[in-house]
């Protein structure tokens, strides 16, 4: 794949996105991502191959890839711990595997942040957010986390992973369970950001 060719996210974008999804709840302290998601690019086929098509080594090194990115834009977030956006236990073990679990361990390679897999727990199988609209989208969300080890998280600041971030309904309610149990700062890393009816 020709990484060269894939559309970056500018910075400005990036900003207008945040005060868009995650100013109001204000549960996110602040958010990063290195690619816009369209329909038909090389985002979209590197996203399906770790989503759908069992490449799992191709989200660790998008991690790696991200964490880079991060780094080489001088951005900082002062974090204790990295949790990935859990999935529900049956989709789990119909796809093998959480893909943000992936992309949290290569940004764990470049960041050196821990990895906590077993912190945040996804307790309803949620159906597919893709067609929703944003508020059918965070009531499909509404209550479908719990925290699991309240003392690994309370006081800690916590970097979020998600492999693509669409409206931030489901980074807000993952943030909320965290704030609510205590976390500090909650920033947000994904792979991509998306907008509403560019599915991935």
């Amino acid at each position: 794949m020709c990484l060269d060719n894939l559309k970056r996210l500018p910075t400005e974008i990036r900003d207008i996105e945040f005060n868009k999804k995650f100013a109001e709840t204000n549960y996110v302290t602040a958010y990063w991502a290195p690619y816009m998601f369209f329909p038909g690019t090389g985002i979209q086929n590197i996203v399906h191959q770790f989503k759908y098509k069992n490449k799992f080594r191709v989200a660790q090194a998008m991690g790696t890839l991200t964490g880079n990115l991060f780094i080489s834009e001088a951005v900082s977030f002062k974090a204790d711990n990295i949790i990935p956006v859990p999935l529900f236990r049956t989709k789990r073990v119909q796809r093998g595997y959480n893909q943000s679990e992936y992309i949290a361990k290569g940004l764990r390679e470049t960041l050196g942040i821990p990895v906590l897999n077993s912190a945040l727990k996804r307790i309803r199988n949620t159906r597919t957010q893709t067609g929703l609209d944003i508020d059918e989208r965070k009531q499909n969300m509404d209550g479908a986390f719990r925290i699991k080890n309240i003392e690994a998280i309370s006081g800690k600041n916590i970097i979020l992973v998600d492999d693509v971030v669409t409206t931030g309904a489901t980074i807000n309610e993952c943030a909320k369970m965290l704030k609510e149990s205590g976390a500090g700062d909650v920033f947000v890393i994904s792979f991509a950001l998306t907008g509403l009816g560019q599915a991935t």
